[in-house]
This record gives C-alpha cells, sequence and structure tokens, in this order.
C-alpha cells in the first residue's frame, strides 16, 4: 500500500509540472521562486527548477522541481518517508521515489531512479535542505543535485 501511495505521490508531481510554463527561454536558471531552489547536472549539463514545489506531511516528503525551456520540460522529483534527517537509498525498493521527466507537449518521458541516494540535511515544518544524485532508467545521470526548500 505505502509502494503505491508513493508511485501515486511521484506520479502527480509530475502531472502538477508538465503544465507549469515559463517566460524564460535563455537556458539559465533565474529563479525567484519563493518555494526555494532545486538543481544538478543532468547527464553532465547543469540544471536548475524555475518551478519549484515542496511538502512534507505525515513524514512522507515530496520535492519537486521543473523548467521549462524552448517549450520543452524537464523535471525531477522525489517523494517518499522521509521521518528525520539521514541518508536514504533511492530505489522502487526503497519506499524513496526519484524520477526525472523530459518531453514536450504529450511526449513526456518519465524514467525512474535505479540506484542513487537522497541525503537530508535539514527537515523541519517549514523547510528542508539536502543532495541527491541517481541513475535512471534510459541511462540518465542526475549528479550534483541539490535542494533547499520552503513548504
Amino acid at each position: 500500500m505505502k509502494t503505491i501511495f508513493l508511485l501515486c505521490l511521484s506520479v502527480l508531481c509530475s502531472v502538477v509540472f508538465t503544465g507549469c510554463s515559463s517566460d524564460d527561454d535563455s537556458g539559465t536558471n533565474n529563479n525567484n521562486n519563493s518555494n526555494g531552489s532545486v538543481t544538478a547536472k543532468v547527464n553532465g549539463t547543469s540544471w536548475g527548477a524555475t518551478t519549484v514545489q515542496a511538502t512534507w506531511t505525515s513524514n512522507v516528503l515530496g520535492i519537486g522541481g521543473a523548467q521549462i525551456i524552448g517549450g520543452e520540460n524537464q523535471q525531477i522529483n522525489i517523494s517518499g518517508m522521509i521521518p528525520a534527517t539521514g541518508t536514504y537509498q533511492l530505489t522502487g525498493f526503497s519506499g524513496v521515489i526519484a524520477t526525472y521527466a523530459k518531453g514536450s507537449g504529450t511526449s513526456v518521458q518519465t524514467f525512474t531512479a535505479m540506484s542513487g541516494t537522497l541525503k537530508v540535511d535539514q527537515l523541519s515544518s517549514s523547510g528542508a535542505k539536502g543532495t541527491f544524485n541517481f541513475q535512471t532508467t534510459g541511462g540518465n545521470s542526475i549528479t550534483e543535485g541539490s535542494f533547499d526548500v520552503k513548504y
């Protein structure tokens, strides 16, 4: 049941961000989002979310970041049971799920983390801060990830 809930939460984050838009087509992260920041290297290229959403309810942490450039959407979403600071494994079997999605319109591909880690350094009722990295299905490499989010 918990796995189904986490998968649904991950899919929900993907659906929410698919509808986001941005006026910034420059390829740079002009994130003045009051919800915080999510950054990473995606397949070796620097990436920064222009839209950030996060929640922590009943020990379930959900972090999502999206960037739309020239009509292409890229998203990183992480969700799972995170009751306290610490290091968590990112796999479909660990209770903490990470996804990377890219595409435009109805051609969005979603890739699930096969291995990786989420390190939560700060966790409170107002926000979370930490780092992440993961390898996905489809051969995507998400490295040097960091988040500093408010909810």
